[in-house]
């Protein structure tokens, strides 16, 4: 018993015990702090518009945030098209889910310099910017099969810079090599002189 009345066996187990001590309600406070062993699994809502998801995310006790949009052709605009973390996970409740969604408006694309270009350069780069539709219109010009200009199809002129929409049909002005014939009558000139 000599041993453990010695002043440094007794401040050494009641500095172990203090210290145990405050491990085991470190330990408790963290497991509730993180509320450790609750999970929520990230519900199926790939689809559907965000007003719809609302009373799903509160009845899972989850957040969104719309975090992103893209344009996806044929899909409702406004649906969502991804979560991240990706639907399924299991995550903490009040957790903050991303979503990324199908933009309302049409995928705008810029129109580039396609003049002085050959009709099959032309063709080929709008058709890889992404416009789906592009037809040629033969006009009168000097220099055969360069292109003069662009325009849609109802006629309006486009320049370099212009944002379209990828669903606009587009036509690019293609010249025949053909000069406009000017409309004076040549035989009239002749006859003066």
């Amino acid at each position: 018993m000599r041993f453990f009345s010695n002043i440094y066996v007794k401040h050494g187990i009641l500095a172990i015990v203090i210290f145990l001590t405050v491990i085991f309600f470190l330990k408790k406070w963290l497991d509730v702090y993180t509320r450790h062993d609750q999970q929520v699994e990230i519900p199926d809502v790939k689809g559907l518009e965000v007003k719809e998801i609302d009373a799903i995310f509160k009845q899972k006790k989850l957040c969104y945030v719309i975090a992103d949009s893209i344009f996806v052709n044929g899909t409702t605009p406004g649906s969502i098209l991804k979560t991240t973390p990706p639907i399924g996970t299991k995550v903490k409740p009040n957790r903050v889910i991303y979503l990324t969604i199908n933009s309302y408006e049409d995928l705008l694309l810029t129109i580039p310099s396609v003049k002085d270009m050959s009709r099959r350069q032309a063709q080929s780069l709008l058709q890889s910017i992404g416009f789906k539709d592009v037809q040629t219109k033969t006009v009168c010009g000097t220099y055969k099969n360069l292109i003069t200009g662009i325009e849609t199809k109802k006629g309006n002129k486009l320049t370099m810079g212009d944002h379209v929409s990828a669903n606009t049909p587009l036509v690019i002005l293609v010249s025949s090599g053909i000069e406009e014939v000017s409309s004076v009558d040549s035989t009239a000139i002749d006859k003066k002189s």
